[in-house]
């Protein structure tokens, strides 16, 4: 029984010694040295939109937008836009439209700093998506993919499905897909034995296919899901080596699992830049979207 108390009175004075603690302690944080984080993905048929933020302190951690900059963008080294007007949350947009195969660079001037970048288009491959549906639930569809261009750093393949309520049609991001391709990435894939009859896997999100691997040779595979009815949107992303190591580091940190990867695993993730000057990430992609009933 003493026992008991003696540690019942060790835990309760352990508890008020950190509380008194942190009423006495006043931490004083380092004043960190700000810098400036610019953000732009250009994609292809789309206008240019350019967020310019401060970072936040470890007291706030909230990002300043910067409204005040003065943006600059050219095209194959000819100045293109000047001077691009901002809003109120930091986003510099213009009207001009993207080109494909284009290279674009930036330079961004701000309380005396001068931030630079640059970036190619990606070209869309010669494709194309056909639907081969198996039963109701299941949907196949085959894709078949003839050429890359030498400025395409991966493929990602994402399937959407609308859905009517209330007058209202919504689109749903399957998370689930099953793809039959040896050469796809397998870093977001898990083995399956309740997919489609012959797809042994399950990808989370979408498909991933490093261009290396496909671009010399003429490509045939299928992407399936499971589901009931209505319209399906296959879209695939053609990324540019800026975005592709960008996202694929920003999603495995993102989706680490402590319990699954420690302690055999591990591997700290970093999520690459291409600012000269400060942070963020100027990047290129190409989107194309296939629909069917």
């Amino acid at each position: 029984m003493l026992s008991v108390l003696y540690k019942y009175f060790f835990y309760i004075t352990i508890i008020v010694t950190i509380i008194s603690c942190e009423r006495e302690l006043n931490i004083d944080f380092p004043q960190e040295k700000k810098q400036i984080v610019l953000n732009s993905i250009l994609t292809c048929d789309s206008t240019i939109k350019v967020n310019l933020e401060w970072t936040g302190t470890p007291l706030n951690k909230n990002f300043i937008p910067i409204t005040d900059a003065s943006i600059n963008i050219y095209i194959n080294d000819e100045l293109l836009l000047e001077n691009i007007s901002s809003d109120n949350y930091g986003n510099y947009t213009s009207q001009y439209i993207i080109k494909e195969g284009e290279e674009y660079r930036i330079e961004a001037l701000s309380n005396q700093t001068l931030l630079k970048s640059s970036v190619s288009i990606p070209n869309c491959p010669l494709f194309n998506i056909k639907q081969n549906s198996i039963n109701d639930y299941e949907k196949i569809f085959n894709i078949n993919i003839d050429s890359i261009n030498d400025n395409v750093s991966a493929l990602y393949f994402y399937i959407f499905s609308e859905v009517s309520e209330n007058g209202m049609t919504h689109q749903i991001h399957e998370t689930a897909l099953y793809c039959n391709s040896a050469l796809s990435d397998p870093f977001n894939r898990s083995l399956d034995d309740w997919g489609p009859e012959g797809f042994h896997y399950e990808y989370d999100y979408f498909v991933r296919f490093d261009a290396s691997n496909i671009r010399n040779r003429k490509s045939n595979f299928d992407l399936a899901i499971i589901h009931n009815e209505g319209k399906i949107i296959v879209t695939a992303i053609t990324a540019g080596s800026e975005y592709d190591m960008y996202f694929k580091s920003y999603y495995t940190q993102q989706n680490y699992d402590i319990e699954v990867n420690l302690p055999f695993s591990y591997t700290p993730k970093t999520v690459p830049g291409n600012i000269d000057g400060g942070l963020g990430i100027f990047a290129g992609i190409n989107i194309s979207t296939f629909e069917f009933e």
